[in-house]
């Protein structure tokens, strides 16, 4: 079992996947936790939308294959914490909650059945997304073998910027030289088909990259281009393959969301050989460009907030932070 170095006292809880007794009253602790912030602004038709959408991620794991666990005392659930399938072999948790500060002795046996679960066992990668200076949660996470990855930075561009000049002339005032004016090309290729030598494009991004080193080598190439594919969450996709004079130097993967009119930059980079150029905000550009065709409400992304070239490239774009949360990581062996 793993040991919580704070709260040391015994408990009388059982810990166990959550039965059809235990899901609601589960599911209304993670809703509660995950709406404090905003709770009072939402109505209960909010309330409810988030809840269905708890029930849809959450509850289709199986006997075999949990996703959903829960400490229960007195007949009563008393911390809960879930399991979310990700595409590409990823497992989002939730950060795990408690009815009451006395229940924080149950957060270490809970989390360790979870990560003990065998959808944990079959993931490539399990991730919880959790606020900064949240030190219960932080020390939970580090003793159940956890490790502090990245602080990501929630970026919106809102409507009003995306059809602004800004991007643009930042770069030409950067980089007076011929590669501002050079011609990059964007190819269209399909998400559901990418073609390997695009795979190897997308890869060799990665190399010297700023954003999230410590994912660097945890899935394969598939399981990277199944994350950014995502699920129903996105209603359309464009995906682009960048060249400069006849050869591939980047891409360029958009995504609109379901049930809002916000465009998501899933990814975007550039091979190494070509970094420092201005380009970038050529990209950023076009993605600006291509939500403003199609009527978004605004652009949404995530960034490593130690990748301070793009923090500050997007934000010369006209990008606003909007939110931030600490990264932990946990890789099963």
């Amino acid at each position: 079992m793993t040991a919580f170095p704070q709260d040391t006292a015994s408990h009388d809880a059982d810990i166990r996947p959550a039965g059809p007794e235990d899901i609601g009253p589960a599911l209304d602790m993670l809703l509660a936790a995950q709406t404090s912030r905003q709770a009072s602004t939402l109505g209960p038709c909010e309330r409810l939308a988030m809840h269905d959408h708890l029930v849809r991620e959450i509850v289709p794991g199986d006997d075999a294959s949990p996703g959903l666990f829960v400490a229960v005392e007195g007949g009563h659930v008393i911390a809960a914490v879930s399991l979310t399938e990700r595409p590409g072999r990823v497992l989002q948790m939730s950060v795990p909650v408690v009815a009451a500060e006395e229940n924080r002795t149950v957060v270490a046996p809970l989390l360790d059945a979870a990560l003990d679960s065998p959808r944990v066992r079959a993931a490539r990668l399990v991730q919880v997304l959790s606020q900064p200076d949240r030190q219960f949660e932080h020390l939970a996470l580090v003793s159940a073998g956890f490790e502090q990855g990245s602080e990501l930075l929630y970026l919106l561009c809102p409507q009003t910027t995306l059809t602004g000049d800004g991007c643009a002339s930042e770069a030409s005032r950067d980089v007076q030289n011929a590669d501002t004016v050079a011609r990059l090309e964007f190819a269209t290729i399909d998400p559901l088909q990418v073609e390997p030598r695009h795979q190897r494009l997308i890869a060799a991004t990665y190399e010297g990259s700023l954003d999230c080193p410590a994912l660097a080598g945890a899935r394969d190439i598939d399981d990277e281009i199944a994350s950014y594919r995502g699920a129903d969450e996105f209603v359309h996709r464009d995906w682009f393959v960048v060249r400069h004079n006849a050869r591939d130097i980047g891409c360029l993967l958009l995504a609109a969301q379901a049930d809002t009119r916000f465009w998501e930059i899933v990814y975007v980079g550039l091979i190494p050989d070509v970094r420092g150029r201005g380009w970038g905000r050529r990209l950023v550009r076009k993605a600006m460009d291509v939500a403003a065709a199609a009527g978004a409400r605004g652009i949404v992304l995530g960034v490593d907030a130690n990748n301070r070239p793009a923090v500050n490239m997007y934000g010369a774009c006209g990008f606003v932070r909007w939110e931030r949360r600490l990264v932990y990581l946990f890789v099963p062996t």
